[in-house]
């Protein structure tokens, strides 16, 4: 039996975006270079590789679309796939805004994950952390 996901279209959507997201991120970086700066990510941030990044983002949000294109087929590990998504994509942003709270250019930055990131993802990781365990309890083995 296939249960109802929370939230489906807001989640592919904010999937959907984050990949473009990070997608642009990365060319941005490979093309002209520099698009990750000390005073505006801070120094924990700029000591990573801007395309590591990237790519991150890109694989927390593949993960979770993922999940939701297979939900029903792989029953027991689709939320599993989803919820390592999001909470991929919470750490790196949470870690991102923490590094630009202390950069001279960054509260831009921290604004922005804080605000329009971070609170999302964290409540869609649990929601899907809820249907995992839904699932496990009454799914057999």
């Amino acid at each position: 039996m296939v249960r109802s996901i929370r939230h489906l279209d807001r989640q592919a959507l904010l999937a959907k975006q984050t990949f473009c997201l990070g997608l642009g991120f990365f060319l941005t970086e490979l093309i002209w270079g520099g698009a990750m700066t000390a005073t505006t990510y801070g120094y924990p941030a700029y000591d990573i590789d801007a395309e590591i990044w990237a790519t991150g983002q890109m694989v927390g949000a593949a993960s979770v679309l993922y999940g939701l294109i297979i939900n029903g087929r792989w029953p027991r590990w689709s939320p599993m796939l989803r919820v390592g998504g999001w909470a991929l994509l919470t750490w790196m942003f949470s870690y991102l805004a923490a590094s630009a709270a202390f950069a001279e250019d960054g509260r831009h930055i921290t604004l922005v994950c804080l605000v329009l990131f971070v609170p999302f993802q964290a409540y869609y990781a649990a929601a899907n952390f809820r249907d995992w365990w839904e699932r496990a309890k009454y799914e057999p083995q």
